[in-house]
């Protein structure tokens, strides 16, 4: 009587954070929309969660959240409160948990326009 004996081997990858498909800093003007992106590697494939660094909400879609899931976080119409670091965090539950940090800058429509004087002489 012969016996065998089945081995299954399962290997796991931590994330890692694929910086060619991610957004790197941005800045937009007031009223724009913006779309973040993180792309993650891994095994098994990293799940990807927004939060501000400042620990603000984020607002998104007309919805607002301490967290937004998903590869991308669509952003607007933006506002200057808008601006601010995000943390793209990938984790997949073999450590360790890696994140980005991307700058959104936000153009004020008041502040960037430049007020001229018209100087009359006589």
């Amino acid at each position: 009587m012969s016996s065998s004996v089945i081995l299954v081997l399962n290997v796991v990858v931590p994330p890692v954070i694929v910086d060619d498909g991610s957004s790197r800093d941005v800045t937009a003007n007031e009223g724009q929309d913006v779309t973040l992106t993180c792309d993650a590697r891994g095994r098994p494939q990293p799940s990807i969660r927004w939060v501000r660094e400042d620990s603000a909400k984020i607002s998104s879609g007309g919805k607002t959240a301490d967290e937004w899931v998903g590869r991308e976080l669509r952003l607007g119409p933006l506002q200057r409160s808008s601006a601010g670091a995000f943390l793209c965090i990938a984790s997949n539950g073999v450590p360790p948990i890696v994140s980005k940090r991307v700058l959104l800058n936000v153009n004020c429509e008041c502040c960037s326009v430049s007020k001229r004087v018209l100087l009359i002489v006589y």
